[in-house]
């Protein structure tokens, strides 16, 4: 060992979070900095794990591969930005918007390209830290933590892939926690193209204070050219072929809607539509029923011209631990993302 790499490993100090999951392989597999796609994310920590670290720098963090999925991985690069800060020791007060979640030190200690290695199939579980199943990401600045919870965020773009180089995922291991959340469709779509079935939501997202990712996903063999989501308490179950539109029954009594566009993937080909719902932090939602169904506008499907989805019945479940959460969106420009609490990518923070 050099004289460089004594000294680190001397005064290095590290906390792998979620706690517990230091030598253990988690059950999840999580894009973050290594995503396949541009993205923005926020990891948040209560103070509760970090008080130890107080008065010392942090500088990086080590992620290791998913080897739930033992593929063979292949090496690439992503632009990756950090900003790092802290804030109010517990995570009460967290929004979507991603700024707002940033307390009046945050600083950026990263903008730089970041080499994901090439990872053998049937790696050993879990994935040793420090080889090529993991990656330390360290900070150009170093962070100095003072005490109070953390807020970790990044912003990543691949690089574009090509014929040598080919866009290939690399998934982190992460843990997901069986909060009580339910999922139930029921019913049948008549949407013209899509399975019986095309709408769900992310279960994910069904606890006090997360947000809620609703969805539904097909390839239509007619135009869309609105889709909107109807939420209610209440069900039913009515036959729309009195009124022009037959095979199509609605099932829920909306109490209120939310639309979304439909975007075609390919000209032609699959698609989607989504829309977001946050529920507030408060414990009286645990247990509580929500049902879902979206109506489409899809001319010459039927004489009515609008057709409707499978109901989606979901019962939300708690908010485990809260001392971990996840907030991320498919976009690096995002202004906001979906907040959850009990999905987390394993991250050592590294502090000296």
């Amino acid at each position: 060992m050099s004289l460089s790499g004594a000294l680190r490993s001397q005064t290095e100090r590290s906390v792998t979070i979620p706690i517990g999951s230091e030598l253990t392989e988690q059950n999840s597999a999580i894009f973050w900095v290594a995503s396949p796609f541009a993205a923005r994310h926020q990891l948040v920590f209560d103070a509760v794990n970090l008080v130890s670290l107080i008065g010392t720098d942090l500088v990086g963090f080590e992620v290791r591969r998913d080897t739930g999925d033992n593929r063979r991985l292949t090496s690439f690069r992503s632009q990756v930005d950090c900003i790092v800060s802290t804030r109010p020791s517990s995570l009460i007060g967290l929004v979507p918007t991603f700024t707002n979640n940033h307390g009046a030190n945050r600083l950026t200690v990263l903008s730089r390209k970041v080499a994901f290695p090439a990872s053998p199939a049937s790696p050993t579980q879990p994935a040793a830290w420090g080889t090529g199943a993991s990656v330390r990401i360290m900070f150009t600045t170093p962070f100095r933590y003072d005490g109070g919870g953390l807020c970790l965020e990044t912003k990543v773009v691949p690089d574009a892939p090509s014929s040598s180089s080919p866009q290939e995922w690399w998934p982190i291991d992460g843990r997901s926690t069986d909060n009580g959340a339910a999922v139930q469709l029921v019913g049948n779509s008549c949407i013209a193209g899509f399975s019986l079935q095309p709408a769900d939501v992310d279960p994910v997202g069904l606890a006090p204070g997360a947000t809620s990712r609703w969805f539904v996903f097909g390839r239509p063999t007619r135009t869309i050219t609105i889709a909107a989501a109807f939420f209610g308490t209440r069900t039913t179950a009515i036959d729309l072929a009195g009124i022009g539109a037959p095979s199509c029954m609605a099932y829920v009594f909306g109490d209120f809607a939310i639309a979304a566009p439909f975007s075609e993937f390919t000209a032609g080909g699959h698609g989607l539509a989504e829309c977001e719902l946050p529920f507030p932090v408060d414990g009286r939602l645990v247990g509580a029923s929500l049902v879902s169904q979206w109506i489409v506008a899809q001319a010459g499907s039927n004489t009515l011209g609008l057709t409707l989805s499978n109901a989606v019945h979901a019962k939300i479940g708690a908010s485990i631990g809260m001392d971990t959460a996840w907030i991320e969106a498919a976009s690096s420009d995002a202004v906001a993302g979906r907040i959850s609490y009990h999905r987390t990518p394993v991250v050592r923070l590294l502090f000296r």
